[in-house]
C-alpha cells in the first residue's frame, strides 16, 4: 500500500511540474518567432548525441544543400558534446530542460527525437515533431506488454501513458521495416490517436555508416580504442532488467559467466568490450586491459559494430542493426523463460533469429569457441533476415529522412 501510494504521488508531482512547464513554454511561444530553418535534436533525453538524430544532423551539416539550416542539440550534460558538434558556428548546444533549452525549442520548426521526448513540449503552430525510435523492437514495449510486468518503476498504466502522450504529437515516424512500422503502430496505440499514417519507411539514417564504411574506417577504429590487430573483437551488450533495482544503486546487472574464465580461455586471441545499457553502465567494474574494455561510454555504438567480429546480446535491439555486417550474433539469453513469461513478452520467436540461442555459460563458451567465420546456414539466415526486418538499408535513409520532413512544411 506504500508503494502504491508512493507511485501515486510521484505520478501527481511530475504531472503537475510538466503543467507548470507547459504554460511557461505556452508564453515562450507567442513571444518569439518561429525559425524555419531550426532544427532541434535530441536522442535518449539528452543523455547523449548519436543514433539517426546525429546520423541526420551530420548529414544536413555536411551537404551543401542545406548550408542555410542552423541546429541545436540538447544535453543534460553538454560539457561532454563531441569536436564533431562544437566546431562550427551553425549548432547551439544546450542544457536539457534549462532557459536556453525551452526558448530554442520555441523557435525551432523541426524536433527530431529517437525517444520519448520531453513531455511538457507542446507543438505550437507550424512546428513539426520526427520521432526516429531507438531500434527495432524484439521485446513488447508500451501498450504491448502482455504481462503483468515487474518494472519498479513504471506501472503499466504509466508506461502507457508516456507513450500516449508522445504519440498524440507525431507528425512523421521513420520505420526501417513493415515489421517496425506494424509493431510501432500497435505499441504506440497509433490507430486509437489516428496517427498512424504518420509512419514512412525510410530505413534507419543510423545505419548508412554501416552500409558505407570502409576497411580503412575500421582499422582507425581500432586503433582509437587500441586494440591490436591480431585480435578478434567480441562484442558484449545486453539490454537491461527493470526487475532488479534498489532505492541506492538504481538498475542493478549480473554477469552471467566468469571474466577469469573469459580471460583464461581467449585472453591470447581475443578482446572482449562490453557495452551496457545506459541504466546499468556505471553498475559493473570491468577491468581494463589487453583483454577487457568497457566502452560504455561510447555514443556511437556504431562504432563498436564496425570493429566487432562477433556480437553478444539478449532481447537488445541492438541485433537488428548488427546483422547488417552479415557476422556471427550469439543470444545469451540466461532467464529466457522469466524475461517472456513475466517481464516484457515478444514479438517474434527467439529461435527463429540469425544465430544461437544459448541459457547456459557453458553453452556461451563452447559456441564462442566454435566461431571462426559464418557458415553456410547462418549466412543465409542472416541474408532473410535482412530481407525481412532491414529491407531497406542501402546507405541512403538519412536522405529519405530529410526529404521527408521537409516536405511538412
Amino acid at each position: 500500500m506504500k508503494q502504491q501510494a508512493k507511485f501515486i504521488k510521484r505520478h501527481l508531482r511530475n504531472f503537475i511540474k510538466r503543467a507548470q512547464k507547459r504554460r511557461s513554454f505556452v508564453k515562450l511561444c507567442k513571444k518569439l518567432p518561429l525559425d524555419s530553418r531550426l532544427i532541434f535534436f535530441e536522442t535518449f533525453q539528452g543523455r547523449g548525441f548519436s543514433d539517426s538524430p546525429k546520423a541526420v544532423y551530420l548529414y544536413m551539416l555536411n551537404s551543401p544543400t542545406y548550408q542555410d539550416y542552423n541546429f541545436v542539440i540538447s544535453l543534460n550534460n553538454p560539457d561532454s558534446a563531441t569536436d564533431t558538434i562544437e566546431q562550427n558556428e551553425r549548432t547551439s548546444i544546450v542544457e536539457a530542460k534549462s532557459e536556453g533549452y525551452y526558448r530554442l525549442l520555441a523557435q525551432s520548426k523541426f524536433i527530431i527525437s529517437n525517444s520519448i521526448f520531453d513531455l511538457s513540449f507542446k507543438k505550437r503552430k507550424g512546428q513539426f515533431y520526427i520521432q526516429t525510435w531507438h531500434g527495432t523492437p524484439l521485446k513488447r514495449i508500451g501498450w504491448d506488454i502482455k504481462t503483468k510486468g515487474n518494472n519498479v518503476l513504471n506501472r503499466p498504466y504509466q508506461i502507457r501513458e508516456m507513450y500516449r502522450q508522445d504519440a498524440i504529437r507525431y507528425d512523421l515516424v521513420t520505420s526501417p521495416s513493415p515489421y517496425f512500422s506494424k509493431v510501432f503502430t500497435s505499441a504506440f496505440a497509433l490507430a486509437k490517436w489516428n496517427k498512424e499514417k504518420t509512419i514512412i519507411e525510410t530505413g534507419y539514417p543510423r545505419n548508412d555508416v554501416l552500409i558505407k564504411h570502409s576497411p580503412e574506417d575500421a582499422k582507425h577504429l581500432r586503433k582509437k580504442y587500441g586494440i591490436a590487430e591480431n585480435k578478434k573483437i567480441v562484442l558484449y551488450a545486453p539490454t537491461w532488467r527493470e526487475d532488479k533495482h534498489t532505492l541506492t544503486r538504481g538498475y542493478e546487472f549480473d554477469l552471467k559467466f566468469d571474466l577469469d574464465r573469459l580471460r583464461k580461455q581467449f585472453g591470447e586471441t581475443h578482446f572482449f568490450i562490453f557495452k551496457m545499457h545506459q541504466f546499468v553502465s556505471d553498475y559493473l567494474n570491468i577491468p581494463h586491459d589487453e583483454v577487457f574494455r568497457d566502452l560504455s561510454s561510447v555514443s556511437d555504438i556504431n562504432e563498436l559494430f564496425i570493429i566487432s567480429d562477433v556480437l553478444i546480446t539478449d532481447y537488445s535491439s541492438v541485433f537488428f542493426d548488427f546483422a547488417l555486417l552479415q557476422r556471427p550474433i550469439l543470444y545469451y539469453m540466461y532467464d529466457l523463460e522469466k524475461y517472456r513469461d513475466e517481464t516484457r513478452g515478444f514479438y517474434l520467436d527467439v529461435h527463429s533469429l540469425p544465430g544461437p540461442v544459448l541459457t547456459t555459460e557453458e553453452e556461451l563458451l563452447q559456441s564462442l569457441a566454435n566461431i571462426n567465420h559464418l557458415d553456410d546456414k547462418t549466412a543465409e539466415q542472416l541474408n532473410r533476415f535482412n530481407q525481412i526486418y532491414n529491407p531497406l538499408e542501402d546507405g541512403n535513409s538519412s536522405k529519405r529522412v530529410i526529404d521527408s520532413f521537409l516536405q511538412l512544411s
